[in-house]
């Protein structure tokens, strides 16, 4: 064999760390950025949420609610992203 899997992994590779283990309290070495957790307390995205954990909840609205959450969270993420005003002309 050519050192990969079925699925084109390099056998050779170091496995990563089970995602299911604890974070690290800090991250280290060159350039780390301290870690920082900023909760969303929004009534909607409460909603969402227990919606989207219930049991019951049907795959396709799952689906559904992961892309609306997703979409709220990446308003979130860049919230605080440094833009530049440029002038338009508006019709």
């Amino acid at each position: 064999m050519d050192g990969t899997s079925r699925h084109g992994r390099s056998r050779n590779r170091p496995r990563r760390a089970n995602p299911l283990d604890p974070l690290p309290d800090k991250c280290e070495g060159p350039g780390a950025m301290e870690r920082e957790v900023h909760v969303i307390d929004h009534p909607l995205i409460t909603h969402k949420l227990t919606v989207l954990r219930d049991e019951r909840t049907p795959s396709p609205v799952f689906r559904q609610l992961t892309e609306e959450l997703l979409t709220l969270l990446a308003y979130e993420a860049t919230r605080n992203v440094r833009v530049e005003e440029i002038e338009i002309q508006t019709p």
